[in-house]
């Protein structure tokens, strides 16, 4: 979920604050890798969202408890966007 008054949009745009590009930045922070994150939607500039769906496709240590990824994910996101599940 995120509280959208502060992003541009979902899209990752070039010079402006966008939900894509701070989730890419946290879990290229904690995977150690490049991610693309795809939405199920994407959101304009100022609207939130509470249950946004999206996926990303990733290589996992086979040790990486992927039940830790929300919280961990969290730590490393700002304020207004929330991981629920992974």
């Amino acid at each position: 979920s995120f509280r959208g008054t502060e992003f541009h949009g979902w899209s990752r745009q070039p010079g402006f604050r966008t939900v894509q590009e701070s989730l890419e930045d946290a879990a290229r922070s904690l995977l150690g890798q490049r991610v693309r994150i795809v939405p199920a939607g994407r959101t304009d500039a100022g609207v939130s969202a509470l249950a946004q769906v999206c996926q990303l496709d990733a290589v996992l240590d086979s040790k990486a408890p992927i039940q830790a990824m929300a919280s961990a994910l969290n730590q490393l996101l700002p304020w207004d966007i929330f991981v629920k599940h992974v």
